[in-house]
């Protein structure tokens, strides 16, 4: 996660390989694998001001993965040898990459 709210896959030696769209939306951003299957990347402060878990606004959302609602289970996001960032259900099915293998 870079200052300016920008959540980047980078190659060392070559450069980002992907990259949110989020640059100059917040200076404190940061990204979370939420319960629900959905990565998102959040900007702003917490509603009021005060950290507290699920009660940050939907407006301090920036850019989401689109994997919410899911029912299977846990889920992790693996940087792979090929370059490709993939997220697996708990039946390690992949339910959104970053489409970077091989580059």
């Amino acid at each position: 996660m870079e200052a300016d709210c920008k959540l980047v896959l980078y190659h060392i030696g070559v450069g980002p390989l992907w990259a949110s769209n989020t640059h100059g939306m917040a200076s404190d951003g940061y990204m979370e694998l939420r319960s629900d299957g959905n990565a998102v990347v959040y900007g702003g402060v917490y509603v009021g001001g005060v950290e507290r878990a699920g009660l940050r606004s939907r407006a301090d959302a920036r850019w989401t993965s689109n994997t919410y609602r899911r029912n299977d289970g846990a889920h992790r996001i693996d940087v792979q040898d090929n370059g490709n960032t993939v997220m697996y259900n708990e039946a390690n099915q992949a339910i959104w990459a970053t489409n970077t293998a091989g580059r």
